[in-house]
């Protein structure tokens, strides 16, 4: 009984999974009979759907060299090139929308494709176009398909693939980018900063690669070096500082950008834009005389300074110092006048005061008394007179106080003395001469005699 039961326990489960294997099948095979085609192109190779397009091609020439369908194209192909692609085309009918492309396919980021316009043909004549592809500085080094395909509005496409070999030149180096700073526009007088990016496209590592940026219509230009770029690297320069001219009229003046590398023997040069506002920014409406454009004032400061060594004698008297300051700016300016070293051995008075309030235009001067101590020694003393606007020290001169004896002084002095004292009696005695000689004569007119003569000199 026992087998019996484990008998049919074992056809039970046979029966199970051939219903589970069924159901499986049935649904796999439901699942293929769900995708059906109609139409006449039911065959899944089927992929240029179209009538023949009654065009054939007669001859196709890249760079001037005749090639056939499947040559491979080995003509020295480089970065930055263009091929001049010339198709002859012969119809065997009549056809108002023929179009030839030629295409370079796969790059990841250009899409290199020359189209013709549409035009007509006629049966039993030739057609020749020719289309420009231009491969771009960053195209990858690879084997690449140039396609020459002939297109109408329903036919299908004739196609004709040329295997292209694209290799890098042996030196080559680009220019990026070039950035300025400030970016639109810049004044006059004021300065701007160029970066310039550039890219090693040749097979060999570049060294010594300078780069030169130029503004020929204002006369700057600034110079940079790279030490070292390897191939398929990039690098920027150092900031070029360019100062424009103070001035530089308003306008757009270009700008000249050359990279020389291999030795000096390869250059390259890209031109760029910028525009300059300057001092003729400022237009009178139409019909108004333009006012005239006033130079600009150099805003300086001349500072002049009498005898820079005086004598003085110790305990009596003392040193007059001059200091001359002229404004030749527009703009009232303050100057501070200081005087140090003097400390140990004199006294020092500024007049009028050490602070000076000068005019534009205006010149004023300041007086630096200086007189020795008592106890000071006899000789020379150094001190620094310093002129100051603002923070800015505009003058550093060093003077000289030469001290001496006070008898040396006095001797000079009373010399002095005599010598106004002798003018003085002279001019007292010729008073006193011309006084008679006025009082004589008007006593010689009140009693009716004539008048005494007077020599007279004049010089």
């Amino acid at each position: 009984m026992k087998a019996v039961m484990k008998a049919f326990g074992l056809l039970l489960m046979l029966v199970v999974l051939s219903l589970g294997a069924f159901a499986q099948l049935t649904q796999e095979n439901r699942g293929n009979t769900s995708l059906t085609r109609t139409g006449p192109f039911n065959d899944p190779d089927f992929v240029n759907v179209g009538r023949a397009l009654g065009v054939d091609v007669v001859s196709v020439e890249v760079n001037d060299v005749l090639v056939e369908t499947g040559d491979t194209i080995r003509l020295n192909v480089e970065r930055e090139d263009e091929l001049e692609i010339r198709v002859v085309v012969q119809a065997r009918e009549a056809n108002q929308d023929v179009e030839i492309e030629a295409s370079i396919r796969g790059d990841d980021n250009f899409q290199i494709v020359d189209t013709t316009d549409v035009f007509r043909v006629e049966p039993e004549t030739r057609y020749a176009k020719t289309l420009n592809l231009e491969l771009p500085d960053i195209i990858e080094e690879d084997m690449y398909s140039l396609r020459v395909c002939i297109f109408d509005r329903a036919s299908a496409v004739r196609c004709f693939n040329y295997f292209l070999s694209v290799e890098p030149m042996r030196n080559s180096v680009i220019i990026r980018d070039v950035t300025f700073s400030p970016e639109n526009e810049v004044v006059a007088g004021r300065a701007v900063l160029a970066v310039v990016r550039v890219r090693n496209l040749g097979q060999e590592d570049e060294d010594s690669i300078g780069v030169r940026i130029a503004i020929p219509g204002l006369g700057v230009s600034a110079t940079d070096y790279i030490d070292e770029l390897e191939t398929e690297d990039s690098i920027s320069t150092e900031e070029l500082y360019l100062r424009i001219p103070q001035d530089a009229r308003t306008g757009t003046y270009p700008v000249f950008v050359t990279v020389e590398f291999d030795e000096g023997f390869e250059r390259v040069t890209e031109e760029y834009a910028i525009r300059v506002v300057g001092l003729d920014t400022m237009m009178p409406p139409p019909g108004m005389e333009q006012p005239p454009v006033e130079e600009p004032v150099k805003e300086r400061t001349v500072i002049t300074i009498g005898p820079e060594t005086q004598d003085a004698a110790r305990g009596e008297g003392g040193a007059i110092f001059p200091i001359t300051i002229q404004n030749e700016g527009r703009q009232t300016k303050s100057y501070t006048i200081g005087i140090t070293g003097a400390e140990e051995f004199a006294t020092v008075r500024i007049s009028p005061s050490n602070l000076v309030m000068v005019d534009g235009g205006e010149t004023k001067v300041v007086y630096i008394f200086v007189a020795a101590r008592e106890g000071t020694s006899v000789g020379p003393h150094l001190f620094n007179m310093e002129v100051r606007a603002g923070d800015q020290v505009l003058e550093q001169i060093p003077l000289t106080l030469n001290v001496v004896e006070p008898q040396e002084r006095a001797t000079g002095m009373g010399t002095a003395v005599k010598v106004l004292f002798i003018i003085l009696i002279v001019l007292v005695i010729a008073g006193l001469f011309g006084a008679s000689v006025w009082y004589y004569q008007q006593g010689r007119k009140e009693k009716g005699e004539p008048e005494m003569t007077v020599a007279q000199t004049y010089y």
